[in-house]
């Protein structure tokens, strides 16, 4: 199977064999775009290229793009919470909504501590920010020690609060990014790691999705391989709709509309041509950058015959 990419989009042919003369592919494309009053202009280079490898970035760790499918729209928020007009605050809200209902919200929080008042530990009260990343190493997580050994938490290594006893936790930093419903009371809280960026392949995105009988895996739901929290997971996202992010810009509001997609892409199979639709995958937006990157998906499944010509070809309308 040959990939010809005729625009300036970034792509990607994910390939895999099932078993016998069955194989299975999938086209992978994402499109840059500039946020320009509350519209998404495409621009030719690409500010977050597709990957076949996992790779570390100024964002934390991303995940390899070739995957076959998703279970749903991944709608990842890459930067910082950022205080209105400047102003610094000790505490704020980030807020994603699709089609102006809310679909994810966070409790950004400025550096506490823990300090032992005599009776216990407490938090002490946030230092006020002006921006506070949004990335994993904010979030509830990290590292604790066990007989000499490094025990990183199982859903976010990358994070902070993580601790095994109150005497390591004296002094020691609380996470800065908090769940509204459930925000940490206790030194051995152990709250689920919140984040609009990339949730970590862990534990957290098996719950749900992987159910094993005995030692076999019995069902693998595609959402495993959503690379978003699963709050920032949409189950489908088309031109026309509208996103919204509140506290990630200094004037408190970012918008935009998804726009239509203008991308083609066509399969030949020997003679045949079979023209599909690239359907979204992900929006990935970077409010610091102004920038925003949608990922387009289509899988499909063919019959590999010996000598046949295989094609994928992407083209993009004027």
């Amino acid at each position: 199977m040959e990939l010809v990419n005729k625009t300036n989009c970034s792509a990607l042919l994910f390939r895999t064999a099932p078993g016998g003369e069955n194989f299975a592919a999938a086209v992978i494309v994402r499109k840059s775009f500039r946020i320009e009053n509350e519209r998404l202009v495409p621009v030719k280079t690409p500010f977050l290229p597709l990957s076949a490898q996992p790779r570390m970035t100024e964002f934390g760790p991303l995940e390899s793009d070739l995957i076959y499918r998703r279970g749903g729209v991944d709608l990842p928020v890459f930067g910082k919470a950022t205080a209105l007009n400047g102003r610094p605050v000790d505490r704020m809200r980030v807020r994603v909504t699709v089609n102006r209902k809310i679909k994810h919200e966070i409790e950004v929080v400025g550096d506490r501590f823990w300090k032992n008042t005599g009776e216990g530990l407490v938090a002490d009260r946030p230092r006020f920010f002006k921006e506070m990343s949004l990335g994993l190493s904010n979030a509830y997580g990290g590292a604790t020690e066990w007989d000499g050994l490094e025990i990183p938490h199982g859903e976010n290594p990358y994070g902070k609060g993580f601790y095994r006893s109150a005497e390591e936790a004296e002094g020691k930093p609380l996470a800065n990014l908090e769940n509204v419903k459930y925000p940490v009371q206790r030194w051995n809280d152990y709250p689920q790691p919140v984040s609009p960026a990339q949730c970590p392949m862990n534990t957290l995105r098996m719950k749900g999705n992987v159910e094993y009988e005995g030692l076999q895996m019995k069902r693998l739901d595609p959402k495993f391989y959503n690379s978003a929290f699963p709050e920032m997971i949409a189950e489908k996202i088309t031109a026309g709709d509208k996103i919204g992010i509140e506290g990630v810009t200094r004037n408190g509001k970012l918008n935009f509309e998804i726009p239509a997609n203008n991308l083609r892409f066509i399969l030949k199979l020997g003679e045949k041509e079979h023209r599909r639709e690239l359907l979204t995958d992900q929006v990935l937006i970077f409010p610091s950058h102004g920038r925003a990157e949608i990922t387009y998906r289509f899988p499909f499944r063919y019959i590999m015959k010996p000598l046949e010509k295989r094609i994928c070809l992407i083209t993009e309308d004027e």
